[in-house]
C-alpha cells in the first residue's frame, strides 16, 4: 500500500454535502479527475462534483465507496491530515504512531448517482454570495421555512421565504443577467428551501434559473467544480 496523494479541502465539502446524501462514491473522469455524483433518494436533488486528480489521487481503475461518509469524516479528522493509503477493502490512516484501519463499501451496494443532468442553460443568472447565503440560513430557521418560492423576470429574481402554518415571511431581491435574451421572461414557482441548507456553507455560488422550474447552483472555486441541481415542488 503506498501513500495517496489529496487535499483535504475536497473531504471537507463531500462532508458538507452529506446532507443530500450520506452514501458516497468516488470515481475517477477520463482525464483522470475526481468524480462524485449523487442525488437525495427522492430525486429532488442532485450534484456533481469534480476536482483536480490531485485532490485524491488514487488508482483510476478504483471506485472508492464510503456507506457512511459522515462516519469515515469523523475518523479522518480525529488524526488531524492523516497519510492515506488504500488497498481493496480498506482505507489506513496513519499519523505518526497512529493509525487507523477503515472498512470501504463494495460501490456495487450503493445505488449509483445521475449519469447525466439535463440543464444546458438557464434564463436569467444571478450571484449568491456566502454572506447572502448565511442570510438566508438563519431566516430559514426563524421562520422554520420548508418551502421558497422564486419570482421575477429578466432583471430581478426575489427569493420568498416562508411557512404556510403562519404569516411570518422574508424577501429577498437579487439583480439578475439575462442570459436568453428575453426581456419578457416571467419566472414564479416553488422550490424546496432546504436546497440552501444543503449548500456547503461560507461559500459563494452562482445561480441559473429556468422559468419552467429549474435551477442550477454553482460553486465559485478556481480548483473544484460544484453544480447542484433542483426544481420546482407543489405550493
Amino acid at each position: 500500500m503506498s501513500v495517496i496523494k489529496y487535499n483535504s479541502e475536497l473531504f471537507d465539502i463531500l462532508k458538507d454535502l452529506t446532507a443530500i446524501n450520506t452514501q458516497i462514491i468516488i470515481e475517477k473522469g477520463p482525464e483522470g479527475e475526481v468524480v462524485v455524483s449523487r442525488a437525495d433518494t427522492e430525486s429532488t436533488i442532485a450534484y456533481r462534483l469534480t476536482a483536480p486528480s490531485n485532490y485524491f489521487d488514487f488508482d483510476t481503475s478504483e471506485k472508492i465507496a464510503f456507506y457512511n461518509y459522515p462516519e469515515f469524516y469523523q475518523y479522518f479528522k480525529a488524526l488531524g491530515e492523516p497519510d492515506i493509503s488504500i488497498n481493496q477493502k480498506d482505507i489506513r490512516l496513519d499519523a505518526g504512531s497512529s493509525k487507523s484501519n477503515y472498512l470501504l463499501s463494495n460501490p456495487e451496494s450503493i445505488q449509483p448517482g445521475p449519469k447525466a443532468i439535463n440543464f444546458i442553460s438557464g434564463d436569467v443568472k444571478m450571484n449568491l454570495s456566502s454572506d447572502d447565503l448565511d442570510e438566508l440560513l438563519k431566516m430559514i430557521g426563524l421562520i422554520n421555512s420548508k418551502k421558497a418560492q422564486i419570482t421575477g423576470n429578466g432583471k430581478n429574481i426575489t427569493i420568498k421565504i416562508f411557512n404556510n402554518l403562519h404569516d411570518n415571511t422574508f424577501e429577498k431581491t437579487f439583480e439578475v443577467e439575462n442570459i436568453n435574451g428575453d426581456d419578457g421572461v416571467e419566472i414564479d414557482f416553488v422550490m424546496f428551501s432546504d436546497t440552501f441548507k444543503n449548500l456547503p456553507p461560507k461559500k459563494d455560488y452562482v445561480i441559473e434559473i429556468k422559468a419552467q422550474g429549474f435551477i442550477k447552483i454553482s460553486l465559485v472555486d478556481e480548483n473544484i467544480g460544484l453544480d447542484i441541481y433542483t426544481g420546482r415542488v407543489k405550493k
